[in-house]
């Protein structure tokens, strides 16, 4: 007699475990880097503003991206801005009346309008995660399928005598 069983291989029940901490993991990753990275306030940054500290910066109007440079610095600074409009009405007035007042060295600016398709950008991570959880389901629902019907084969037949001819 043969008393060895047969295991079925232990990656498949893994892979149950593995894919679906593996679309978690991704998932918290794309939503946990949309988190603020700088330390910087916004009280801060109009400040500078309006002391005159801003030689020059840049606004992105679509996203809120703000690049600046400080008086007497050459790194280029960087900070979003939560609410372009509100951002725009604190700042605009104090840098048009410094550029009166100082028209040999004025606050060099530009608005930068921004591209049109950053809302689908943003989206196809979301898209291809949800379609790649579809596709996963799909699978595990066809495995799960087949293994009933051959669960059923096996109960219709119960009873039935294997004669051989």
């Amino acid at each position: 007699m043969n008393d060895k069983k047969k295991t079925a291989p232990k990656w498949g029940n893994l892979l149950y475990i593995i894919v679906p901490l593996l679309l978690i993991v991704v998932m918290a990753y794309t939503v946990g880097g949309q988190t603020r990275k700088d330390k910087t306030r916004y009280y801060e940054v109009v400040t500078q503003f309006r002391t005159g500290q801003v030689t020059e910066f840049e606004l992105k109007l679509s996203s809120g991206a703000l690049k600046y440079i400080v008086k007497g610095e050459t790194e280029v600074k960087k900070y979003t801005v939560p609410n372009v409009d509100i951002f725009l009405n604190d700042i605009h007035d104090y840098v048009n009346e410094y550029n009166v007042e100082n028209p040999s060295a004025p606050i060099k600016y530009d608005y930068v309008r921004g591209s049109d398709s950053s809302w689908w950008a943003s989206m196809l991570p979301m898209l291809l995660l949800s379609v790649g959880l579809v596709a996963v389901m799909m699978y595990f629902y066809r495995k799960m399928g087949q293994n009933i019907m051959n669960e059923n084969n096996r109960t219709l037949s119960f009873g039935k005598a294997r004669v051989k001819l």
